[in-house]
């Protein structure tokens, strides 16, 4: 049990201004440790978010290399 984990004095609450993402942390009576807590947390959220940014974009330049079409160019001679 933590009767004392869940008090205001010891929670931790980070924010990441560029995302706005916001994370909190309050499984540890200290503040010290929720604090290392919300910023791996954070972190991972970071890591996630970029990989999914990757992916989309990649799998966007497939779907574009698909669509093209390749062999039908116009041509135009000058006689």
């Amino acid at each position: 049990g933590g009767q004392h984990q869940n008090t205001t004095d010891s929670a931790v609450r980070v924010l990441h201004r560029p995302t706005g993402l916001v994370v909190t942390a309050r499984d540890e009576r200290s503040q010290h440790r929720n604090k290392a807590l919300a910023l791996r947390r954070l972190e991972a959220m970071l890591r996630h978010l970029k990989v999914e940014k990757q992916e989309a974009a990649k799998s966007g330049r497939f779907i574009a290399n698909r669509t093209i079409e390749r062999g039908n160019e116009v041509r135009s001679f000058k006689l």
